[in-house]
């Protein structure tokens, strides 16, 4: 009986070695999952009351550009009206600031010296214009709050075929205090 005993707790001694070297040789355990810390309520009412006023902030300056944007529009359909009515140089001078410049396949001029006769040999031979001229928005940029980029379709309609030319341009504004929007550039596919 007592060589069974040693043979027991042999065995139980090697049992607990083997756990004890199965236990330095294994993997660390992975860390409990840390808790959530609570959220402060006035955090949260801060960060939504942060929220808001950026997502309200960035509704008013779209509402904004829509409204600038629909001014500028307001200009160059109004310069078109003066074109339509046959003066072509109040057209030219109610479109283009004194500096602007125009860019068509001679390079870059000075715009009212490069569009006047553009328009007068293609369209106004006799002093009044041969077609109607529209102009339609295609895209724009905002360019921060002071600068806008257009892209703009021009058609005239013949009046006596109504046959239709039309062109693309991109237009570059710029608002000055005092002044409002002013065109500075216009690059163009027309060419004279």
């Amino acid at each position: 009986m007592r060589r069974f005993s040693s043979l027991v707790a042999l065995a139980a001694s090697l049992l607990v070695v083997a756990a004890c070297t199965h236990a330095r040789n294994a993997p660390d355990p992975a860390p409990p999952p840390a808790a959530e810390p609570a959220l402060d309520p006035a955090y949260a009412v801060s960060h939504d009351t942060e929220l808001f006023a950026l997502v309200r902030q960035a509704q008013w300056d779209q509402e904004q550009y829509a409204r600038e944007d629909s001014a500028i529009m307001g200009e160059l359909r109004e310069a078109v009206g003066f074109w339509n009515a046959g003066h072509l140089d109040r057209f030219i001078s109610e479109l283009y600031g004194q500096s602007a410049t125009y860019v068509g396949s001679a390079g870059p001029v000075e715009a009212r010296a490069a569009v006047r006769p553009i328009h007068a040999a293609r369209w106004f031979s006799d002093g009044r214009p041969s077609g109607r001229l529209s102009v339609q928005l295609e895209r724009r940029w905002n360019l921060g709050d002071e600068v806008r980029l257009f892209v703009c379709r021009w058609t005239v309609t013949d009046a006596a075929t109504g046959r239709e030319e039309s062109w693309i341009s991109s237009l570059s504004f710029r608002k000055f205090p005092g002044l409002g929007w002013t065109l500075l550039h216009e690059h163009s596919e027309l060419e004279g």
